[in-house]
């Protein structure tokens, strides 16, 4: 579900990045499954997908 984010915030970018976003995605999911709450009322792959796209677009920016 995630995955597919990916190859789309990279376009255009150096091939590097994709792995760069696979890391750090990685690396900080704990974090971010632990936000989820049945308060946020929204499918977990809705949540995931929206904090991830978020994330990513932070992480390119450089501010993560």
């Amino acid at each position: 579900m995630v995955e597919p984010l990916i190859p789309d915030l990279a376009k255009g970018r150096e091939i590097e990045i994709e792995n760069t976003l696979r890391q750090k995605g990685m690396e900080r999911f704990p974090f971010i499954i632990s936000k989820y709450q049945i308060d946020v009322q929204l499918p977990i792959e809705t949540f995931l997908r929206n904090t991830y796209r978020f994330y990513f677009q932070q992480v390119l920016k450089g501010e993560a």
